[in-house]
């Protein structure tokens, strides 16, 4: 994953993960980013509550206790601002999401929309890509 130059206040400045709802997801990620560096950038977890200003975060990963703000959180135009967003919400990634996480048989899979991760200007690995099922819908044109 690479965001755009653009997307940060300063040269060094963190990837901030933004966590909307579940908070043992971020209580998960806080243990796993200490130390940890992405494009040369520390990490960053905030808590985020649905109302708050989204646009500081460079990753919104939205809980399943969101679900029924799902399309207002998708439609405050975070993509125009290079937020990848990420969710285990069902349909997420077909709503306008750009990452769905699927858990089957203990084993997670991830559903990617195109559409919406390009709409960020956001560069998506091939790696990643590989291992994903990938859909290429603009929610805002259905």
């Amino acid at each position: 994953m690479e965001w755009p130059e653009s997307a940060f206040d300063a040269a060094r400045a963190p990837i901030v993960f933004g966590i909307l709802g579940d908070q043992r997801v971020g209580f998960h990620l806080q243990r796993m980013a200490v130390g940890e560096r992405v494009q040369g950038r520390g990490i960053v977890i905030r808590y985020k509550r649905f109302g708050d200003d989204l646009r500081g975060c460079h990753v919104l990963f939205v809980g399943a206790s969101e679900r029924h703000h799902t399309a207002q959180i998708l439609a405050s135009r975070l993509q125009a601002v290079n937020v990848l967003t990420v969710s285990e919400i069902d349909g997420f990634a077909d709503s306008g999401g750009a990452i769905e996480i699927v858990m089957e048989e203990d084993r997670a899979r991830f559903v990617v929309n195109l559409h919406a991760a390009t709409q960020s200007k956001l560069h998506l690995s091939a790696k990643l890509l590989a291992l994903a099922q990938v859909v290429n819908h603009n929610q805002a044109a259905r």
